[in-house]
């Protein structure tokens, strides 16, 4: 690296009158090679003098919105250059932390919870499963100049609420893992830090279960009374339908962890806190979720903690459920997979067709559900509920409630050293490979 280089290098990381931020090694690489490579009529000239053009290339190789923050922070003019610049760079930096998952935050963005109640209510539906569809395909996702700053916030405001009760989720498995399944050290991959890919799996199903809720688990007392109408029926076998059997398994886990997580706020001594985190706005709106989360915290951190702890636990869940609990997975009811399966079959498969594990990737087959179908393809992980009967029973004589094993220990978020991990341990010694076929 020149002195040049290296001088604008260290100024980039140097205080200044604007708020700093920490900046990754891999952004500081970004940086040192863009100014290493810069027109030589710009060689000599310092950072913060460089033309604006110059300055969005370097912002635009920010990985992450914190990267993006540190640079904009190394001067005033460089900070005033972000600001001209702010929807597409932090678009284009949000992009890049989300990944696979850009679709479906895109998705919900686009996306408002709907009122059943209305005459066009199922045509909603079907627009918004077209939308969404297009998004998961890549049609509808817009360049950085298209999305205004109102929109980047709003992905950025959805996109912390999502990656916040991820790592709920992911703090409560690992204090199950530690808990129940006692692993001989801290090191095994079981109570490992979550890989990137396991992050991702588990941001991807909290976009995909609000997804729900908006569409549908908003009025899940009224299609508990409607089963027998066809076009209330089609609306999640349409939503479902867009995703693969694991993938819905997926939300499935997530699913299951908010209603656990539901119940046992009905265990809140405070009668305010109580009835407010038993609420409907809480249970259906995940930002509300966190929100709460936020406000017990701060009011009593000590009963935050023995939420979460019951909640990271195998054993019996609390009677008493909050009115909405009740109802929030009835969209998950095994008879809207059978009738989809009649009505929807899937058109993209000529059965049979092997399911192989190709390695730990957001948007391949998790070596879970490859080894608990013995390498088939389930289109219909429900459809064969009863054949994991065997597996429940074998883990009910523990005195465990285990009536869903994979949401509770959620299987099919892992990759593969936490899943052997998990299969190896004594306590799972019956899952065993094709153990949902047997």
């Amino acid at each position: 690296m020149t002195n040049a280089a290296a001088r604008d290098t260290r100024r980039i990381c140097s205080a200044s009158s604007i708020p700093t931020y920490k900046q990754s090694a891999t952004f500081r690489r970004r940086i040192h090679h863009i100014i290493q490579n810069r027109p030589n009529k710009f060689a000599k000239m310092p950072l913060q003098d460089l033309p604006p053009e110059v300055l969005v290339r370097i912002f635009a190789s920010a990985g992450s919105r914190p990267d993006l923050r540190a640079m904009a922070s190394t001067s005033r003019r460089i900070y005033s250059v972000f600001l001209d610049e702010r929807p597409a760079l932090i678009y284009q930096a949000l992009s890049t932390e989300l990944g696979p998952v850009l679709s479906d935050a895109l998705a919900f963005s686009n996306t408002e919870p709907l009122d059943a109640s209305s005459l066009s209510y199922h045509q909603q539906v079907r627009d918004s499963v077209s939308m969404y569809d297009a998004y998961l395909t890549g049609q509808n996702n817009p360049s950085p100049r298209q999305v205004s700053l109102d929109h980047a916030l709003d992905l950025v405001n959805s996109y912390q609420t999502m990656t916040y009760l991820t790592s709920v989720y992911t703090t409560s498995k690992l204090m199950l893992f530690q808990k129940e399944i006692k692993p001989s050290s801290s090191s095994t991959p079981l109570v490992a830090p979550p890989s990137q890919t396991e992050h991702l799996r588990i941001l991807r199903s909290f976009y995909r279960l609000q997804m729900i809720f908006n569409l549908c688990g908003s009025c899940a007392p009224g299609l508990r009374r409607k089963y027998n109408k066809p076009d209330t029926e089609c609306i999640n076998y349409r939503l479902f339908g867009l995703w693969e059997p694991w993938e819905l398994q997926q939300v499935l886990c997530v699913a299951a962890f908010t209603s656990r997580l539901h119940r046992h706020l009905t265990q809140i001594e405070d009668d305010d806190l109580r009835g407010e985190g038993i609420s409907r706005r809480v249970f259906f709106g995940l930002g509300a979720l966190r929100e709460f989360i936020g406000k017990l915290r701060a009011a009593d951190e000590a009963t935050w903690q023995k939420v979460l702890q019951d909640t990271s636990s195998l054993r019996s869940e609390p009677r008493t459920m909050g009115t909405f609990a009740q109802y929030g997975t009835d969209c998950f009811d095994y008879r809207y997979h059978d009738y989809r399966m009649q009505k929807f079959p899937p058109g993209r498969y000529s059965f049979p067709v092997g399911v192989p594990f190709d390695g730990d990737h957001v948007t391949s087959p998790p070596l879970a559900w490859v080894d608990a179908h013995d390498g088939r393809y389930t289109h219909d992980f429900f459809a064969g509920q009863e054949r994991t009967r065997r597996g429940r029973l074998e883990m009910q004589h523990l005195g465990k409630r285990m009536g869903l094993v994979w949401d509770l220990l959620g299987f099919v978020m892992w990759d593969a050293p936490r899943v052997t991990a998990l299969k190896t341990s004594s306590i799972l010694s019956e899952f065993a490979t094709g153990w949902a076929l047997g």
